[in-house]
């Protein structure tokens, strides 16, 4: 991203996709059951497998598709609508100077009768042109073809670059195959479906969003506090976990349990995880003996993650207030955050010191706010676990998780967070698109 001319707003533009994202249904698809006169699913399997690119789909489908272009705007405008939050949302860039354009590798016929017929005309698009060579046939153009690519109709990441120099800072919204390369170059992605897996499998940044709500909500919110989670979130405890857990259930004489076993039952909370293991009538004691063992190896020496300590300092600088919700009890987490050289920089440090507020309880993330003297809407909370993701969505709060804990990224991803951080210093970078 450009540096910002301090004597000036940073001017930000958003790039949108079509079918799908801006449009509840995928127009494109239906377009084309409508108007081929023969099958073209085989067409786009191949394009959907990855053997043709979308360039080559249409130049095959476009000898099947039949129909005037009264018809064709007629069958757009009756069975098509816009997500029903697109036109706020486009009213809410207005408002604030942020550009905002449709790139999509569909057709510019079907964009344009839409923007049409809900008024929204202003809107500038980069689509395939269809043209018509007799009254019901048709040819298709690519103007925004990249034959250095040469696998998309549209070079979304070809847009992109032809208004680099023009914006400080560039948003893409989107949701499918053809979003890729755009989803690597964009300052900020928000990603569904297709892209959302794609993104979470190639650790491209972005945010989690339904619907054009999630988007103007995410846009305008100012980040005013961070609630952090200490296990796995700032400490590398998983090694101390592990050994704690061998540590009381050796007690019992059972046989030791691999790290692949805390993976597949890390959804649980540690006490949940010890009933399983060591069964009601040893509970009470394996705990206490995970207690000892593990706040024994924690406190000798804290492992806080590599950036801990920067992303803590950068953001006491920028004026975000820090509290902490753990299941750990809190003279304990807040022994480890003196140890660690971190703890006066948290507002507030609530731990599980009442065990029915326990995550994934909320009350546990409204202590801290209290503590804090912030609202929910103002704050993110930040895990690692399954357990963090319910525990935000409790206190109906955004969730940026972390892979650094039992959960793989695949895992966590499922369960829908706002945002999947690769690292905590990711944070830095948010706060300061925050702040522009």
């Amino acid at each position: 991203m450009k540096k910002k001319d301090s004597q000036r707003h940073a001017r930000k533009l958003v790039l949108c996709d079509f079918d799908g994202t801006i449009t509840k249904e995928d127009v494109g698809y239906n377009f084309l059951n409508r108007f081929t006169n023969e099958n073209w699913e085989g067409i786009d399997r191949d394009f959907i497998e990855g053997r043709i690119g979308s360039k080559e789909a249409y130049t095959r489908i476009t000898r099947l598709i039949v129909g005037t272009k009264e018809e064709m705007i007629d069958f757009i405008s009756l069975n098509s609508t816009l997500d029903p939050h697109f036109i706020e949302f486009y009213e809410s860039c207005k408002e604030k100077g942020i550009d905002l354009k449709i790139v999509s590798d569909g057709f510019g016929l079907y964009i344009d009768a839409l923007l049409q017929h809900y008024n929204l005309e202003g809107i500038d698009s980069f689509a395939n042109k269809i043209v018509f060579i007799d009254e019901k046939r048709i040819d298709i153009e690519f103007p925004y073809y990249n034959p250095e690519c040469g696998s998309c109709g549209v070079c979304k990441r070809g847009i992109l670059r032809r208004f680099r120099d023009d914006y400080d800072h560039i948003i893409f919204v989107g949701n499918g195959l053809s979003d890729r390369c755009i989803a690597e170059e964009a300052d900020e992605v928000y990603a569904k479906s297709t892209l959302y897996l794609y993104c979470t499998k190639n650790g491209i940044d972005f945010w989690n969003y339904n619907d054009f709500s999630d988007v103007t909500e995410n846009m305008s919110k100012k980040i005013k506090g961070i609630i952090f989670d200490l296990d796995g979130t700032l400490i590398d405890s998983v090694d101390a976990i592990h050994k704690s857990f061998n540590w009381a259930l050796g007690h019992f004489g059972h046989e030791p349990i691999k790290r692949k076993q805390l993976n597949v039952l890390s959804k649980e909370s540690i006490t949940g995880i010890m009933y399983q293991l060591a069964g009601p009538d040893e509970f009470k004691e394996s705990m206490k003996r995970f207690k000892e063992k593990y706040i024994e190896l924690i406190m000798k020496d804290p492992p806080l993650f590599s950036d801990v300590k920067g992303v803590v300092l950068f953001l006491k600088k920028a004026g975000v207030p820090l509290g902490i919700a753990t299941n750990m009890e809190g003279s304990y987490a807040r022994e480890i955050l003196k140890q660690s050289g971190i703890g006066k920089y948290f507002t507030a440090v609530i731990g599980a010191d009442n065990p029915g507020r326990m995550k994934p309880n909320p009350g546990m993330i409204y202590d801290a706010l209290k503590g804090m003297n912030l609202q929910r809407e103002d704050t993110v909370f930040v895990g690692d676990s399954v357990i963090d993701i319910e525990t935000g969505k409790n206190a109906q709060m955004d969730v940026y998780i972390l892979p650094t804990g039992f959960e793989t990224k695949e895992k966590l991803s499922e369960n829908g967070p706002k945002r999947l951080l690769n690292r905590l210093n990711d944070l830095k970078k948010i706060i300061e698109y925050n702040r522009l």
